[in-house]
């Protein structure tokens, strides 16, 4: 979940500086977050899962309904594919080199 923050502070600050696309833009982000191990993982997975969802509720609420969604969890392969082949954008995003994340080309 690690930038999920930054992200969504990022597309807020976007649409402030072009409210024109609001009507014409979506940001869909799935969050998979790692199994908690202690007590205090899954505090601080709260606290940022209740950050996110503010910061959502906020950004929704100035720009339009649903124009941020976010699942906390993984889409299939088939959605997956179904996503990539209908968007416009495509962002792999850390703040941290290391995640393991996989690179794709999209076009």
């Amino acid at each position: 979940m690690s930038g999920v923050v930054c992200k969504l502070r990022a597309f807020q600050e976007f649409l402030k500086a072009n409210r024109e696309l609001a009507e014409s833009i979506v940001f869909l982000q799935y969050i998979v977050p790692a199994k908690a191990s202690s007590k205090v993982e899954h505090l601080i997975f709260q606290r940022m899962e209740r950050d996110i969802k503010e910061l959502q509720e906020g950004i929704n609420t100035e720009f339009g309904p649903d124009i941020v969604r976010i699942y906390f969890e993984g889409p299939s392969k088939a959605a997956r594919c179904a996503l990539w082949a209908r968007a416009n954008l495509l962002f792999i995003t850390s703040l941290r080199d290391g995640l393991c994340l996989v690179n794709c080309t999209f076009s």
